[in-house]
């Protein structure tokens, strides 16, 4: 809650983290689970779009 001082908005939150990678963590959770949201998670979901662009890279070459 906002009293506790855990309550972000997504303004907030996009001042800190790549948008696609926020995409990414939020389309990766199923939406009756519980959600993790801290900055190990969010790193987690950065590393997930940087292999997926890479990937992405390394078929454009072939």
């Amino acid at each position: 809650s906002k009293s506790l001082g855990n309550f972000f908005t997504i303004r907030d939150i996009l001042q800190q983290v790549n948008p696609e990678a926020l995409r990414l963590f939020v389309l990766s959770k199923h939406y009756r689970s519980p959600v993790d949201f801290s900055d190990e998670s969010i790193g987690e979901a950065e590393r997930g779009l940087e292999r997926l662009y890479g990937t992405l890279a390394t078929v454009q070459r072939r």
